[in-house]
């Protein structure tokens, strides 16, 4: 316990941690889509009621979410995994749409992130005439 507890663990983080594996595990099992197909989003927020209840809408959009403290306790990061939009036109709306949420509960969307393999696939070849 001793050696978990020098490496940051708390109750709470081992708490969200099994929430997301628990999620994942969900997901994959499904089929509805595979871990190295995840996009991750950030969300920043002064009060935690504001990041679970962000958290909980993109829940039900089908998106994985974990609410844990951000940056040096100062505020709450809620942080969205989901698949890949298929179009730049999705990712430009699915963008515009993650603002205006953070926005609507006083928070900060961060932007997102993706693994180079999945961007790679996601985009197809540009052709040189």
């Amino acid at each position: 316990m001793v050696k978990e507890l020098s490496r940051g663990w708390t109750p709470e983080k081992a708490e969200h941690l099994a929430n997301l594996d628990r999620d994942l595990s969900k997901a994959r099992q499904s089929g509805r889509l595979k871990s190295k197909d995840l996009m991750s989003h950030y969300f920043y927020f002064n009060r935690k009621e504001d990041a679970e209840a962000v958290g909980n809408k993109l829940r039900d959009r089908g998106f994985l979410i974990e609410i844990r403290p951000g940056d040096y306790n100062k505020s709450w990061l809620a942080l969205a995994k989901g698949a890949l939009p298929v179009t730049r036109n999705e990712m430009e709306e699915l963008r515009d749409d993650m603002e205006r949420l953070a926005a609507l509960y006083r928070g900060e969307y961060d932007g997102w992130e993706a693994s180079v393999d999945i961007l790679q696939k996601a985009e197809p070849p540009k052709t040189v005439n």
